[in-house]
């Protein structure tokens, strides 16, 4: 497998970001990685439901308001971060999909170009390959460093055979380690993931280790966040949501 020896000879370069191999963009279409920044956010009623779990969990896919720097006369070329600079993957070309997106993903620049945000986060290699290392929103920033979910992830398989799945994420300003370990975590195993990410200094507020981890129905490969998050604070938002349809009831019926 090409993409596995790419990622194999990746590690024994001591390359720090490694992530997945995803492959050579084709000539017709456009990929672009511009800097991880966020700008404006905020959360709306949609989310919120999502958030709550309320059966509609495939509706959480929050993407902030892209930086104010990104206008109809920006140069593609002066934004573009360089070969093995992480930040978010955008793309364009006739089968991306721009017409059924919030505003906030589209991206045109001065040549006439749209580009769509993905909300993931890669590099590109000096070969001109994409690598992915994780969700934009993910990303863990502490003391100047970014840490990337996908590389932390593949730390800690390749630790330790006893997990099987493991995510690395950030929610509520805090980095979480989710590790699913169906037949349990030796103490030795559990102290070497520790002692990793001491030397590495790679920062975990709250280390949680489960039987098994609920995924995204969509992507499997992927946790399903709602789910992992659900029971943590959801009764102020249950408050707000309440409080929200209050305000509406009041509103439209003249009460």
């Amino acid at each position: 497998n090409v993409k596995l020896e790419l990622e194999r000879k990746a590690r024994e370069a001591g390359n720090p970001l490694i992530g997945h191999c995803v492959g050579m963009p084709m000539a017709t279409n456009g990929v672009a990685i511009v800097s991880a920044r966020d700008g404006k956010s905020g959360v709306s009623i949609l989310h919120l439901v999502a958030y709550l779990n309320i059966s509609i969990t495939s509706l959480l896919t929050f993407v902030p308001f892209f930086p104010e720097e990104f206008t109809p006369d920006t140069k593609m070329e002066d934004v573009q971060l360089p070969a093995r600079e992480a930040g978010e993957i955008i793309v364009r070309g006739w089968h991306v999909n721009t017409y059924q997106v919030p505003q906030s993903r589209i991206i045109a620049d001065q040549a006439g170009h749209t580009w769509l945000r993905t909300g993931d986060a890669g590099y590109l290699d000096e070969d001109g390959r994409v690598w992915l290392v994780g969700r934009l929103s993910w990303r863990v920033e502490r003391n100047g460093k970014v840490f990337w979910s996908t590389v932390v992830e593949e730390q800690v398989l390749s630790r330790c055979a006893k997990v099987t799945f493991a995510t690395y994420l950030k929610h509520a300003h805090r980095a979480h380690l989710i590790l699913e370990a169906p037949d349990g975590l030796p103490e030795v195993e559990l102290k070497g993931i520790q002692e990793m990410f001491c030397r590495d200094g790679i920062p975990v507020d709250e280390l949680l280790i489960l039987k098994k981890v609920p995924r995204d129905r969509r992507h499997r490969s992927k946790p399903d966040t709602a789910a992992l998050f659900a029971s943590k604070a959801k009764w102020p938002y249950l408050l707000l949501f309440a409080a929200v349809l209050f305000i509406y009831w009041l509103l439209f019926t003249g009460a």
